[in-house]
């Protein structure tokens, strides 16, 4: 399961080059390297199993939590201390890029900044609502609990994709592409069913 995923997000990339080639008549903006953009992909992969090894390190602070009444929303709790790390080091990254670039004062001096703040609220709590699902099924994917991280990966990838469509942000795309982009569709669902049943057979 885990490997056709990482082969679906592969014919996903595949789609999502070639769409930026059919909108833009063949002439994508931006350079591409496959040297630099390949090894920053791998990198990003490997650090987001490392946040994905953060929460099941924090299975004991959980069960202290499921000890005091948390019940299925024990996972939370690792949050507070997961998501610390990831604030620190993004902190920490950003603002070495506003004083790089001096630009502390696009907090203030850009014009209607409120709808900026407005959606950036949103996206925190939209960002935060996909680990409190993730948190309430982790808890009920039995013995094989680890696999949860990958089925969550699979599905984000998956739903953006499905959002894209809705979105209309595929129209102009060829035929080619488009098949491309079922395919990868198609290759995700099947990964997901996949892990779940093996999850579900361990479970017997």
């Amino acid at each position: 399961g885990i490997f056709s995923g990482a082969m679906g997000i592969a014919v996903c990339g595949v789609a999502g080059r070639g769409k930026e080639k059919d909108q833009s008549g063949g002439n994508v903006e931006y350079g591409f390297s496959l040297s630099k953009g390949l090894p920053i992909c791998i990198v990003a992969g490997v650090l987001s199993a490392f946040y994905g090894f953060s929460l099941d390190q924090g299975a004991p602070i959980a069960e202290v939590a499921a000890q005091h009444g948390a019940g299925s929303f024990k996972g939370n709790v690792v949050y507070l201390f997961s998501n610390s790390g990831a604030f620190l080091t993004t902190l920490v990254y950003c603002s070495y890029l506003h004083f790089k670039d001096k630009s502390w004062q696009e907090f203030t001096a850009v014009p209607k900044l409120g709808k900026n703040y407005l959606l950036s609220i949103l996206t925190g709590v939209l960002w935060y609502g996909q680990f409190f699902f993730y948190g309430l099924g982790h808890v009920r994917m039995g013995r094989y609990d680890f696999t949860s991280w990958a089925v969550h990966m699979l599905l984000l990838v998956l739903i953006s994709a499905m959002t894209g469509l809705l979105l209309k942000e595929w129209k102009g795309s060829s035929t080619r592409t488009m098949r491309w982009l079922m395919v990868s569709m198609m290759v995700l669902v099947a990964s997901v069913v996949m892990l779940t049943y093996g999850n579900y057979l361990g479970g017997q």
